[in-house]
């Protein structure tokens, strides 16, 4: 599958990608200090989060609310509500 909306060679810095409940979305951090969510039915970008001042290198979902959390090496970590 193709996932579109990310820039060419950002697929290399792709970090711990997370599933959300349901399988709808799937969300990953990446070195250009984001947090990128795409929509797994259609695979264009849902959210592109930004924020943090170093790579992303965690990202998990919330098991029932509509909440992802990111940590970088920055030693930030954001909660951001979708």
């Amino acid at each position: 599958r193709v996932y579109t909306g990310a820039p060419h060679g950002y697929e290399m810095n792709l970090v711990r990608p997370a599933f959300d409940k349901d399988e709808s979305m799937v969300a990953s951090g990446g070195a250009d200090r984001t947090l990128t969510i795409w929509n797994l039915r259609s695979g264009e970008v849902k959210y592109k989060l930004p924020g943090h001042k170093g790579c992303v290198t965690q990202v998990d979902f919330h098991p029932k609310e509509p909440i992802v959390l990111s940590g970088s090496v920055d030693k930030a970590m954001f909660l951001g509500e979708l």
